[in-house]
């Protein structure tokens, strides 16, 4: 009975895994949108420097919280990447087993 419980786990582990690689990459994705609007706020930047070179300590204030504020979209889509990476195969594990000896029992059996 415990046998078939550990494969069944296994299969459910390896479900799990593979929904949680598409989920950090779809998660991972939104990096390249940070870096698209970075990229966004430096051209316009410089077409605004451009047009009025004597404004550019005020567009260069702007365009800085402007990169800061892409930025940060970046890293919370990188953070959020990591989170379902490394921590939900841990929260299913251990809504499964309420005790840590069976959790050993069933990592130990083969």
């Amino acid at each position: 009975m415990l046998v078939m419980f550990c494969h069944a786990l296994k299969n459910t582990e390896m479900l799990v895994t593979a929904a949680k690689l598409i989920g950090g990459g779809a998660a991972a994705a939104g990096v390249g949108g940070a870096g698209a609007g970075i990229g966004a706020v430096f051209a316009g930047f410089v077409i605004g420097l451009s047009r009025n070179p004597s404004l550019e300590q005020v567009m260069f204030r702007f365009t800085i919280l402007g990169f800061a504020l892409s930025e940060a979209t970046a890293l919370f889509a990188l953070m959020m990447s990591f989170l379902i990476l490394f921590t939900f195969l841990l929260l299913y594990i251990f809504k499964k087993f309420g005790d840590i000896t069976q959790l050993v029992e069933c990592l130990l059996c083969k």
